[in-house]
């Protein structure tokens, strides 16, 4: 599929050329070769050339020098464009599109410490998780350039945040004496040679591909973390660590806390907090009103004249002394019941996020597309749930 083809095609994950809008990202340690050899292995590709509308380069202080003196005042990046772009432009805007890692406003001139470790991950997490938010934008990253933990954390977070047409890669250079030259960046279109010590090396005997590597893409369960700006990368692994674990729910009456690991405690106001402990005390019970008509934990509207429901007095009076409040009214009616349940799952839902909440919610006949007129938690299994 040609560039000028595949511009015309709606947009496919299986075809990211067909995107409007692609970004390179790559990573720059000593030696800026990197973004010349990947561009021209992307354009040159045999299979479906990826011409990057946009480039992003993250590197360091050192890194951002050569950038400026190897690829942009000797004028590499613009030559190599017009030689293999076909006459389409590629963005680089240095103020915005050149990523030098800083450490408390300070750029870094190395990855050194565990602090800058940290603040690469972050600036990483920043980059990638702007581009994937816009879906008519396809991200290509590479692994190349940069220390080994450069490329863990590009491939790392793009499993995070990467969509069905994102990819990763490594550039490959043969023969070897290639990568080891400064002076090589790609091969031109007309062959040239390179002096050195020994035979001069001939760029038309330069190979320059892709090796593409795959990596698992989770973004689908944490499509809301997206949103989030509040979120470094250590927060954002533990969010994506509590979605994709057992979920283990403890309730600390005391507090009023709903606990999640990975998240802050929610607290919820105490008559509230009393309705959620008192469906989660049930299924973590099993109690049930009607043996074999109700799932272990599930609360049924009695069809009876008053329409009423009808609480376990016992154990709504021990939560209530339990949490500290005024015991509740041991009926009620289910629009009243609904009154309760809907601000409890506002609440849930808000502090745990859509993804994780939808677990946690107490769910009624409506949510569940039937009219059985049950109530209670679906999405917890008894042994998740845990009274401190």
């Amino acid at each position: 599929m040609t560039p000028a083809a595949s511009a015309s095609l709606v947009p496919h994950p299986a075809h990211p050329s067909s995107y409007p809008r692609r970004a390179l990202v790559c990573l720059v340690g000593l030696s800026p070769q990197v973004v010349t050899e990947t561009l021209y292995a992307l354009a040159t590709s045999a299979d479906e050339p990826f011409l990057p509308t946009a480039l992003h380069i993250v590197t360091t202080s050192v890194g951002a020098q050569r950038v400026h003196e190897q690829l942009l005042a000797e004028g590499r990046l613009q030559a190599l464009v017009e030689s293999y772009f076909g006459g389409q432009a590629l963005a680089f805007d240095v103020g915005t599109q050149l990523h030098v890692v800083q450490r408390d406003g300070v750029p870094l001139w190395d990855i050194q410490s565990a602090e800058d470790h940290t603040a690469l991950a972050d600036t990483v997490l920043r980059l990638v998780r702007g581009l994937a938010r816009d879906e008519q934008c396809a991200i290509h990253a590479s692994l190349a350039g940069g220390r080994k933990s450069m490329g863990f954390y590009i491939g790392y977070v793009l499993s995070l945040l990467g969509r069905a047409q994102d990819r990763l890669s490594h550039v490959l250079v043969e023969p070897s004496q290639f990568e080891s030259r400064p002076d090589f960046f790609y091969p031109p279109p007309e062959p040239v040679l390179l002096p050195g010590h020994g035979t001069p090396l001939s760029t038309a005997d330069a190979r320059v591909s892709l090796a593409p590597v795959s990596f698992v893409r989770i973004s689908a369960g944490l499509h809301e973390q997206l949103q989030r700006d509040d979120l470094d990368f250590e927060g954002l692994v533990r969010r994506a660590q509590a979605a994709l674990s057992p979920i283990r729910v403890v309730l600390a009456p005391g507090s009023r806390e709903v606990r999640i690991e990975g998240f802050d405690p929610l607290v919820l106001e105490p008559a509230l907090f009393v309705w959620y402990l008192y469906f989660c005390v049930r299924r973590q019970q099993r109690l049930q009103e009607d043996s074999g008509l109700l799932a272990p934990g599930m609360l049924r509207v009695h069809r009876h004249k008053s329409r009423q429901v009808g609480l376990d007095a016992g154990l709504m009076g021990q939560i209530c002394r339990r949490v500290g409040v005024d015991v509740q009214p041991t009926d009620l009616t289910p629009a009243e019941l609904r009154t309760r349940v809907s601000p409890i799952n506002k609440a849930l839902l808000q502090g745990f996020g859509a993804e994780l909440g939808h677990l946690l919610v107490i769910s009624g006949p409506a949510d569940r597309g039937t009219r059985d007129g049950q109530y209670g938690l679906i999405g917890l299994a008894a042994e998740q749930i845990h009274v401190a």
